[in-house]
């Protein structure tokens, strides 16, 4: 059960003031085995979202001395010697990130669940290539997800290209993908390319009042997300 927000009441993971986008199931329920098609893919954030929230972003922030702003964009204004120090900072963070890699509780069986029912996946991430690839092979996900963007492809989140690369690829309208994640960047992303947007929240995000301002759906767990695909979504529509 998603936990009372101020300012954004909301009951279940569903927003106060909603629209039912679509009547019937995403996957099949105990009762039914009725499989809608009104959504035809979900693209995952990868670190916080399909695995758990470890790597401190604040604390790299500071090592680095960007205490707002998109990270990666500010560090190519420093002067080379700076722009080296920070990029190996960088490394060694994902590097740390990737040998404490865990899935998120619940992901393998929805990723599961969403195949069996024919519902594309891919996976859009500011992670490198290493990272992704780590992913991947670690949990035997290689044939789930196509296609797999990592940060290489420019422009990367929070720009909308990423996801509309994906929707192209798949050549599906973007209003019939879902994009789930766990940062600001990923529901800028999403809204942006015109998709569906789901926020699953933890501690780092509850109060980021960007990303909650642009997500259709915000939920605590991946099965609470689980069960809103079962029964059919009901979501708000952001004020942006």
């Amino acid at each position: 059960m998603a936990q009372q927000l101020k300012g954004n009441p909301m009951v279940g993971g569903v927003v106060y003031g909603v629209r039912k986008l679509w009547a019937t199931s995403l996957l099949p329920s105990a009762s039914s085995h009725k499989i809608t098609k009104s959504i035809k893919g979900v693209i995952w954030d990868l670190d916080g979202t399909l695995t758990v929230p470890y790597l401190d972003f604040a604390l790299m922030r500071r090592k680095i001395g960007v205490p707002t702003g998109d990270v990666l964009k500010v560090i190519e204004t420093f002067e080379p010697e700076r722009r080296e120090k920070a990029h190996a900072i960088i490394k060694e963070w994902e590097e740390d990130g990737r040998r404490n890699m865990k899935l998120q509780p619940g992901v393998a069986s929805l990723i599961d669940s969403l195949r069996e029912a024919d519902v594309r996946q891919a996976i859009v991430t500011r992670n490198n290539a290493e990272t992704l690839e780590h992913f991947l092979d670690s949990f035997e996900f290689a044939e789930c997800f196509e296609p797999a963007l990592s940060r290489e492809f420019t422009p990367c989140k929070p720009a909308p290209h990423p996801a509309l690369h994906v929707c192209s690829a798949w050549e599906v309208d973007p209003s019939r993908v879902l994009f789930v994640g766990d940062g600001v960047d990923d529901m800028l992303c999403g809204h942006a390319a015109g998709n569906i947007t789901a926020l699953l929240l933890n501690d780092h995000n509850r109060a980021n009042r960007l990303a909650l301002d642009h997500a259709h759906l915000v939920v605590e767990t991946i099965d609470e997300l689980r069960a809103h695909l079962t029964k059919g979504l009901h979501v708000r529509i952001p004020p942006h």
